[in-house]
């Protein structure tokens, strides 16, 4: 049980990972074409950007790793960057919603660290 919780909470390090850096990405102005329309923020910010690619690194080094403190930190880390996204007034539209996105796995990480200290 202990091995599979682990790799579950690796798996939502990654995705987690994945979505920081796509919305670095996004930040530094690139556009994502789609079959629909193209995926941009409306208002790009490179200093927010930097942010999110440490955490985004920060959160793929801690899956590589998987030490149980390394990914703690690592998502107490990425639940600074969602909180500080949400609680700012210029993440709006998809910078936005990428960081709702991003809060049930943070929280289900949280979660199942919880459960991988105590098993």
């Amino acid at each position: 049980m202990e091995i599979k919780v682990r790799r579950i909470t690796q798996l939502l390090a990654v995705i987690l990972a994945i979505l920081f850096l796509i919305s670095a990405a996004l930040n530094l102005g690139l556009k994502i074409p789609l079959g629909f329309g193209t995926l941009s923020f409306s208002s790009p910010s490179s200093t927010i950007a930097e942010f999110e690619i440490v955490i985004g690194v920060v959160l793929a080094a801690a899956a590589a790793i998987s030490w149980l403190y390394l990914l703690g930190g690592a998502y107490l880390l990425a639940i600074a960057g969602v909180v500080e996204g949400l609680l700012s007034s210029g993440v709006q539209g998809l910078a936005r919603s990428m960081h709702e996105a991003m809060v049930p796995f943070a929280v289900a990480g949280c979660i199942l660290l919880a459960v991988d200290a105590h098993a």
